[in-house]
């Protein structure tokens, strides 16, 4: 039986959270699954960046997987493999450039307005504010996938019409994902379909996940709620707070990514968040032909397992304390260089993610050991977009309400560091469950 029962008695991702700084290995850690089935683990960075890198496409999704999405998503940038996935990459990564991302920001700022602006309806209609944030899961995606494709089949038709009407000369380009995915001439009506569905599915789900830690943790620490609150308030301009309105509002129009990247602190909160709790906890991929890892050979169809739940709290780079959460641990040391701002640079992000602290912890000497978004050309190519999008919904949040847990009393951890209560749920994404809070509005009694 191998490992079968504490893998399907422990939630995706931590026994090899637990094997990595446990059991010793040289890059890759070999168990068995159901009926001894062979999983070799890469959790080394010399073997990441073989894996992710060097010969990604020796490496694909098993097939099983991408029959079943596929039927839901269509092949499109997440199941897309080889040629295909390397031309439908290249067509649509200019679309996820930082000086296209920043220009969405006021979008991303009145929909966490709304957000806010929601859950502020609510606690006036219940008088208490709870929240179980379980009611947010949802496959309402899978379940509604015709639907969903029909409204897609709209939204193309209707920006194509758009799009021709507004092409005269000199006027300005349309940045969009799906403007530039049709300016590419790259996709059918079909491939714009599966890419809109692939978008909707993997930024939806992985944000919720991460917007879900990122409650817990407030709640586990008033001090931090406070420390962002009071950032955020320091650089946003009063008239983009607490708007209370449903619609884009045009003062959220003139909304600016600088207000969001200069909150460090709030931006150190986001990086320990996606650290230690990526949204997906672990992912397959299967040997394509017969190959090889950190000198160790690999025969075709050897399942290989990615996991950031276990590389992302490696002890051996990130230091003792990497199962603890610390954004301290992102912030600028004064006896270390910050890493190069880019500002001069229209393309990319400013320094949104300083040097780490190294007098209190082991700063990671390579990239591979941060997992949350991959690496290489099957990186996620909507990193910058999602950290943007959680940066300003955890920023409209901590700036409209207190939130606590909900109960009274205190809150005990157990033994894998938990609040007693909340465990991990995993599936698509791995969440808190049973993760109950309390809001009230800045300022208000309770």
């Amino acid at each position: 039986m191998g490992q079968f029962w504490c893998l399907i008695n422990e939630p995706q991702g931590q026994p090899l959270r637990r094997w990595i700084n446990e059991i010793p290995h040289s890059g890759l850690i070999r168990y068995l699954d159901f009926f001894n089935r062979e999983r070799i683990a890469v959790v080394g960075p010399k073997a990441l960046a073989e894996v992710l890198v060097h010969k990604a496409y020796d490496f694909t999704k098993p097939p099983q997987f991408v029959r079943a999405l596929g039927n839901i998503l269509g092949i499109g940038l997440f199941l897309a493999e080889g040629k295909v996935h390397k031309r439908q990459r290249k067509n649509l990564l200019p679309a996820f450039s930082y000086r296209n991302i920043k220009d969405l920001y006021p979008s991303f700022w009145s929909k966490s307005q709304e957000l806010v602006h929601c859950l502020g309806d609510h606690v006036v209609a219940t008088g208490d504010g709870h929240i179980d944030i379980d009611d947010w899961h949802t496959s309402e995606i899978a379940r509604a996938s015709n639907t969903i494709k029909y409204i897609c089949r709209q939204i193309i038709y209707r920006q194509k019409s758009r799009l021709e009407a507004l092409e005269v000369p000199g006027a300005p380009a349309h940045r969009d994902i799906l403007s530039v995915a049709i300016a590419s001439g790259a996709f059918s009506d079909e491939g714009l379909v599966n890419q809109l569905m692939t978008f909707l599915a993997a930024g939806h789900e992985s944000t919720t996940a991460a917007m879900e830690w990122c409650i817990y943790e407030l709640c586990r620490d008033p001090l931090v709620q406070r420390r962002i609150r009071e950032e955020v308030e320091a650089q946003v301009p009063a008239q983009h707070l607490r708007k209370q309105t449903h619609r884009f509002h045009k003062d959220h129009a003139t909304f600016q990514a600088a207000y969001i990247d200069r909150c460090t602190y709030l931006q150190a909160f986001c990086s320990e968040i996606l650290r230690l709790y990526p949204p997906v906890a672990l992912t397959m991929r299967v040997a394509a032909r017969n190959t090889s890892i950190a000198g160790t050979f690999i025969p075709k169809g050897t399942m290989i397992v990615l996991s950031p739940w276990a590389v992302n709290t490696s002890k051996e780079t990130w230091g003792e304390d990497a199962h603890l959460f610390r954004p301290e641990r992102w912030l600028s040391s004064p006896t270390l260089p910050s890493i190069p701002s880019s500002k001069s640079d229209t393309d990319s992000p400013p320094n949104r993610t300083p040097a780490l602290d190294r007098h209190k912890s082991k700063g990671p000497e390579t990239p591979y050991a941060l997992l949350t978004f991959l690496h290489g050309p099957r990186s996620c190519i909507g990193q910058s977009f999602a950290r943007a999008e959680l940066a300003c919904l955890v920023a409209a949040w901590v700036c409209a309400f207190e939130t606590e847990f909900a109960g009274s009393g205190g809150y005990p951890v157990d033994k894998e560091g938990y609040v007693a209560g909340v465990t991990v749920v995993t599936g698509v994404s791995a969440k808190p469950g049973n993760l109950k809070v309390k809001i009230r509005r800045t300022g208000s009694s309770a």
